[in-house]
């Protein structure tokens, strides 16, 4: 029987989660989720919910703590590139150098940018999943460009660390079982938004200074704290996962400051913490998201330890695409991953009607994931493509 004092965890989250009921405010402005970009959920398109595990449980579905496998993470790094392979190369390669120009870049540039943006993250955590308990910290850091041409374009620059923190509890139904899990979540954020007047020193800071600070300095961002909640559910019957997961349930509502990049810079590298600055009228906040998924891990009995296939469908952000009218297929992310000899994963998907692919590999606890993916930013399938390179190292003990 499932008791309510053993779900208390869950209820105080679900309580956290209520302090995001909006407050009246002029104007409501979206933030991006606290999620690094996986190079083992990307090349797969997107799909994941319904076999979380490890330390991507911890922004995927909280539901998958409920495991007896422990697994302790450190470090995790990920690192990203919204860009078409062949500029991303260009890039990273006239980056390193930091001399001389390539014929054509800003032409190249100004093409990329006007079609689907351009931009660079990575991230860096820490975790620990098993037990029924998840914990974990993660510093992401994320930018983004786009515009027809130099006094047109703008994006963001932001930097995100969290802690997060929850629980799962598992209720045997016979021939399956139910699990709930819940997460809280602590953020602080700095959010630069480029301002197109002044934009084009920014995106040359961006990929050819040696001090991104220095282009930055006059520039305003709003910084503060935010917390929120995930809720996840997850059956299982035989081959069979099925998932629910609310990300951000009722939002998560950041109270922000403002002042200008350099003062908030010289205020911490000071240890004097984040300045008083100026109180913030809008109300900035990740909506919330609600992802249903399914997979099909079959079990090949001794056969596993030399192949093991796994399939993957998901609906994401539902919410999102009946709010802004999309299309519905782009709902749908497919994946498949067929792990080799229990050493090397090769990886396919489909993410909103655009391919992805990528492979990993395990060799005891190091562990190497790479991913080319894509995915729609437009109302319809091929609208507004984006497109990326992404990679993942994690350390598992």
């Amino acid at each position: 029987m499932w008791r309510i004092h053993r779900v208390k965890p869950l209820i105080l989250t679900v309580l956290i989660i209520m302090i995001n009921l909006q407050l009246q405010a002029q104007e409501i402005k979206t933030e991006a989720p606290f999620v690094p970009l996986s190079a083992e959920v990307l090349a797969q398109g997107g799909a994941f919910i319904s076999r979380a595990q490890g330390f991507q449980a911890l922004f995927y579905n909280p539901a998958a703590f409920a495991t007896e496998e422990e697994t302790y993470t450190a470090p995790f790094i990920s690192g990203w590139c919204y860009s078409d392979p062949e500029v991303l190369k260009e890039v990273l390669g006239q980056t390193v150098s930091r001399g001389g120009g390539i014929p054509g870049m800003g032409d190249r540039f100004a093409e990329h940018l006007s079609d689907s943006g351009l931009g660079v993250g990575t991230a860096l955590g820490m975790g620990y999943v098993g037990k029924h308990i998840g914990l974990g910290g993660l510093l992401v850091l994320d930018s983004y460009l786009y515009g027809q041409n130099e006094t047109e374009y703008q994006g963001h620059i932001t930097a995100s660390l969290g802690l997060v923190g929850g629980y799962a509890y598992p209720i045997d139904m016979g021939n399956a079982t139910l699990t709930v899990g819940g997460t809280v979540k602590i953020l602080l954020r700095v959010n630069s938004l480029i301002d197109p007047a002044l934009s084009p020193d920014v995106c040359k800071g961006l990929f050819w200074s040696e001090d991104l600070f220095s282009v930055l300095n006059n520039y305003p961002a709003v910084y503060g704290f935010g917390i929120g909640g995930d809720i996840g559910l997850l059956l299982e019957v035989g081959s069979f996962n099925c998932a629910l997961v609310l990300r951000d349930v009722l939002a998560t509502r950041f109270f922000y400051r403002e002042d200008t990049v350099g003062d908030i810079q010289g205020s911490v590298v000071s240890g004097h913490g984040l300045p008083q600055g100026s109180l913030v009228e809008d109300t900035y906040q990740i909506p919330m998201q609600v992802d249903i998924g399914v997979a099909f891990h079959p079990d090949l009995g001794a056969l596993s330890e030399y192949i093991d296939p796994l399939i993957q469908l998901e609906c994401s952000d539902i919410i999102s695409v009946i709010e802004h009218k999309k299309s519905f297929l782009t709902l749908f992310r497919l994946g498949a991953e067929v792990v080799v000899c229990k050493t090397i994963a090769l990886r396919g998907g489909i993410n909103q009607g655009h391919l992805s692919y990528g492979a990993g590999l395990q060799l005891g606890f190091f562990e190497f994931n790479l991913a080319l993916f894509a995915f729609e930013l437009g109302q319809d399938v091929g609208e507004e493509p984006m497109a990326g390179l992404a990679f993942d190292i994690l350390f598992n003990f």
